[in-house]
């Protein structure tokens, strides 16, 4: 029997210290032994990590929402779900290492329930409504917006999670160039490079990244029998392996000073292994995906009135996916299947200022998703038009500010109507399919802000929600989902109030604070006819209705600077989720996936040389059945690193993740990797 089991909180702590040791000491420098010039360097300037932009309080004053920079993230080497994972409210379930397949969960939500933006296009589709964020590079990333709760109107979605809009970079007006690269454990590797200017009226953008992995971890094998601890033992995951290329071109022109066009094309390659459950690794099994987004923006201000703005975006997004178990070694039999993908939209935003105390928005979106699939392996045909579904959004909103602004109003209602036409069979398993009837349906939602005081805030919002099943959870696929046509979509409301505060360069006795903030919120989500996605075997999994459901807790962030050389951030998330359905067996069960705790805190100190870094974080156990039987246990993981800056724009970083090396998965029978090394270069200029 093999164990790998220890503690070493303290052995983490007793390093920190050692590395505050060196921080400290090189701000020490002897004098020297002869008179002569003394070299200069240039000045780095080094400063914590900020949690919120002005900019995105400015445009939604209510929503409780964070947001992540770049320069958060980009001296070392981090996956999209890794960083989103130390924020409140966020759950990633991710599916293996750097690359692997992972969803994100808000307040207790599902993956579905979270929508998923990359500068604005909607990668939730009707064929599944979970994204894989494994398939979104971080290095052409600028900055994550994350709103938790209610979502703003110009998202044209009334997703009961929230939302993740991932901004990729964007073009400055002075020419910044930038290159990085990483290696580390696994021979895991990434390098990235980006520009961007201007030249008179005509803006431009490149970048690139290319990252992949062996992912060749080793991990604890339960062979299949995990109430057997006689037959575990270490082995090493296969077929694990991925590369991956993310190309981004972006050109702009100014027309005006007040009329400005962009057009993007971003491009990403993946091809992986699929090394299937730990205890049942595949060998052949392959997955190849080609995905292309294409947009063009429209901003034009004083358009008819100076009071007024219009804003339009154009999209066309495809995605081509090809998996192939030729061997029969994943999911329900042997496999070649491509899907295709096509999504094209049409979105609108005016926005009109009404003197000094309204903003008023209006939006129209147009879209359209189109799949198709091919399964050379079926003895049966799909026969019939593709599939598809049409989505008419519209839409208002007014932001009404009163009393000098210390009371701010945002009632919104919008209007979504979708249209189907899912002629023929279900792809892989040539049932005939029935076409929904055509559904239209309001959502309104209202949020408030009242300043207490220069410092403190409260903060509230409410609104109802709406989501209509997808493809794979009405039909299935011929891998992992077992379709369920009976399916009826969920409904529900959702509300939250919290209290923020923030505070900067304040001296409390001998106490010198740069910055400090905290906030607190309370969120409910009460659902009706809940969809989720249950496992059934060791290998399928069925989305059922839960006639009703019940997500409740509280989410506490903060962060403090001092000194100008010391930070300290973080959050706790607390959340019930709780099945509050009629079924005797599952009335008062915890519904799958969802951890009722989760904490994380990073620990830093820094100057213009070095920063050392020590990172923790808890995520609580969870269930991954609505019977409550299979139980994923809670862990512990401890991050540290440290970052040096020899020169102006040259910083390099070394970091153990999970130093304790701990066995964990977040679903059963998919390992995640044990300690791992990795060292990160980055050069701006």
């Amino acid at each position: 029997m093999a164990t790998i089991k220890k503690d070493y909180s303290l052995a983490a702590f007793q390093i920190f210290l050692s590395l505050l040791f060196l921080f400290f000491s090189s701000w020490y420098s002897p004098p020297p032994l002869e008179a002569s010039e003394p070299a200069r360097m240039e000045e780095v300037v080094v400063t914590a990590q900020p949690e919120e932009e002005p900019e995105a309080q400015q445009k939604d004053p209510a929503s409780f929402v964070t947001v992540i920079e770049s320069k958060d993230f980009e001296e070392s080497l981090r996956s999209v779900p890794q960083v989103l994972q130390q924020y409140a409210g966020v759950n990633i379930r991710r599916f293996g290492g750097l690359g692997g397949f992972s969803t994100a969960s808000i307040r207790g939500s599902s993956a579905e329930q979270v929508a998923i933006f990359i500068d604005g296009v909607p990668l939730n589709r009707g064929k599944s409504g979970v994204v894989n964020l494994g398939t979104v590079p971080i290095g052409t990333v600028e900055r994550i917006e994350v709103f938790r709760g209610v979502a703003p109107l110009r998202f044209r979605t009334t997703a009961a999670g929230g939302v993740i809009n991932i901004v990729t970079k964007q073009i400055k007006a002075k020419r910044q160039s930038q290159v990085g690269g990483a290696y580390g454990s696994f021979s895991t590797y990434n390098v990235n490079a980006n520009t961007t200017g201007k030249i008179k009226k005509i803006g431009l953008l490149a970048a690139a990244d290319f990252t992949g992995s062996k992912g060749n971890f080793k991990y604890l094998d339960d062979n299949g029998t995990r109430f057997n601890p006689n037959d575990d033992e270490i082995t090493e995951r296969r077929n694990n392996q991925f590369d991956s290329m993310n190309l981004l071109g972006r050109v702009s022109y100014d027309f005006t000073d007040a009329v400005k066009a962009e057009i993007s094309d971003n491009f990403f390659k993946k091809d992986e292994g699929v090394p299937g459950l730990g205890a049942f690794q595949s060998e052949t099994a392959n997955l190849k995906t080609d995905r292309n987004i294409f947009n063009v923006k429209l901003n034009a201000e004083n358009v008819v009135s100076p009071d007024l703005e219009a804003d339009a975006l154009l999209y066309l997004l495809n995605e081509k996916t090809r998996f192939q178990d030729l061997d029969g070694e994943i999911g329900t039999g042997r496999q070649d299947n491509t899907n295709d993908q096509l999504s094209f939209g049409l979105d609108g935003h005016l926005t009109y200022f009404l003197g000094e105390s309204q903003i008023i928005e209006f939006i129209l979106s147009y879209q359209n998703e189109r799949f198709d699939s091919e399964d050379p392996l079926s003895s049966v045909e799909p026969i019939g038009e593709t599939q598809q579904r049409t989505a008419i959004i519209t839409g208002a909103s007014d932001k009404i500010y009163l009393w000098d602004d210390r009371v701010i109003l945002t009632p919104q209602l919008m209007y979504t109507y979708l249209m189907y036409d899912f002629g023929g069979r279900v792809p892989f398993s040539g049932k005939e399919v029935p076409t929904p009837e055509n559904q239209g349906y309001f959502t309104p939602q209202i949020g408030a802000r009242l300043g207490l005081t220069e410092y403190f805030a409260l903060k509230t919002n409410g609104g109802r929600y709406f989501r209509f099943p997808n493809f794979s959870e009405l039909f299935g696929d011929r891998g992992g989902i077992i379709g369920n046509p009976e399916l009826e979509p969920e409904e529900g409301v959702n509300f939250d109030i919290g209290l923020t505060a923030q505070r900067r360069k304040t001296n409390i006795g001998l106490l010198s604070i740069d910055r400090a903030y905290l906030e607190g919120a309370y969120f409910f989500r009460d659902t009706e006819n809940l969809i989720a996605l249950v496992q059934t075997s060791q290998r399928t999994a069925r989305a059922v209705n839960i006639s009703s459901a019940r997500v409740q807790g509280f989410e506490l962030r903060w962060g403090l600077d001092l000194f100008n050389h010391f930070s300290f951030f973080g959050n706790y998330t607390y959340q019930l989720a709780e099945n509050t359905s009629d079924i005797p067996f599952l009335r008062g069960n915890r519904l799958p996936g969802i951890p009722e705790h989760q904490f994380f805190a990073r620990l830093e100190a820094f100057n213009r040389w070095v920063r050392p870094f020590y990172e923790y974080n808890f995520i609580g156990n969870n269930y991954l059945d609505e019977a409550n039987f299979e139980l994923v246990e809670d862990r512990s993981i401890h991050n540290l690193g440290i970052t040096v800056y020899p020169k102006k724009g040259l910083s390099l970083t070394f970091e153990v993740r999970n130093l304790t090396d701990e066995q964990i998965s977040d679903v059963l029978g998919f390992p995640l990797p044990g300690r791992a090394y990795i060292g990160t270069l980055l050069f701006k200029f």
